[in-house]
């Protein structure tokens, strides 16, 4: 009964010259994923606080180029200032 309404709506809309917009399903896999990603910054938020850090102080920091060319790896850089 639903599936025959919701048809009958879509060729009304065509016939008025409507286009019809496909939504999104919403599936477990796609819900669990979504939970799985919110659990791991819930539980990692005491290691992704200083990695965030380091990142911004490797974007604005002229210390990080000072450290390369004194011989530390680039990557490296931004994570000793952050234990510091």
């Amino acid at each position: 009964m639903i599936r025959a309404r919701i048809k009958e709506d879509r060729f009304a809309q065509e016939a008025r010259g409507g286009c019809t917009v496909a939504r999104p399903k919403i599936t477990a896999v796609r819900v669990l994923v979504a939970g799985a990603a919110g659990v791991l910054l819930y539980v990692g938020h005491a290691a992704f606080i200083p990695v965030a850090l380091a990142l911004l102080a490797a974007l604005v920091s002229r210390t990080v180029e000072l450290m390369h060319r004194l011989g530390l790896p680039r990557s490296l850089a931004p994570f000793s200032l952050c234990s510091c």
